[in-house]
């Protein structure tokens, strides 16, 4: 005999509809996945510009002199390497490596961004969609359970009918298979 907690557990899952909150479950994961899509796109855009960035800093480094344009020294305008506009294409690098940095830290940003929508929404959305899924399963395997012991109580049921069958077409003698 069941206990009595076997059966009401047996009887909610009959109750409930499993498929529909297994569909509901997917559909807000899926929404969680579009919410982060315009973010991986902005994640992927800047570091394609990042990318572009310090290609053009290693253009800016190739073209320098060796050595010379390496140093962090800034060159004075009114020298003759500054007159003739060097001190500009010091700046230039400048600019390049801030605008590198900036879009650094605009990815880090994004990237948390990601981070804090998968580690608030979309991880706690997944493991409710499989415990879903699982108690889905739990649900199936009862069901499949209760659908082989009805096989099991119909198989038991022939091997008597046949039995019978047998001794009655024998006039009561039961052959027996040597």
């Amino acid at each position: 005999m069941r206990d009595r907690d076997q059966v009401q557990w047996e009887a909610r899952l009959f109750d409930r509809d499993l498929r529909t909150e297994l569909n509901e479950a997917v559909a807000i994961v899926r929404a969680f996945h579009e919410e982060m899509k315009p973010l991986k796109e902005l994640k992927a855009e800047l570091q394609d510009d990042q990318e572009q960035v310090m290609d053009k800093l290693g253009d800016w480094y190739d073209d320098a002199a060796p050595g010379f344009f390496q140093k962090s020294k800034k060159i004075p305008k009114n020298s003759f390497l500054g007159s003739l506009g060097l001190a500009q294409t010091l700046d230039r690098r400048d600019n390049l490596k801030a605008r590198r940095d900036s879009i650094g830290e605009q990815i880090v940003d994004v990237k948390d961004e990601l981070d804090d929508i998968y580690e608030t929404k979309l991880r706690p959305a997944k493991e409710a969609r499989d415990g879903v899924m699982q108690q889905h399963f739990r649900e199936r395997a009862v069901e499949f359970q209760a659908e082989i012991d009805a096989c099991d109580v119909r198989f038991a049921d022939l091997r008597a009918l046949i039995a019978s069958a047998q001794v009655r077409s024998y006039g009561g003698w039961i052959l027996h298979r040597c």
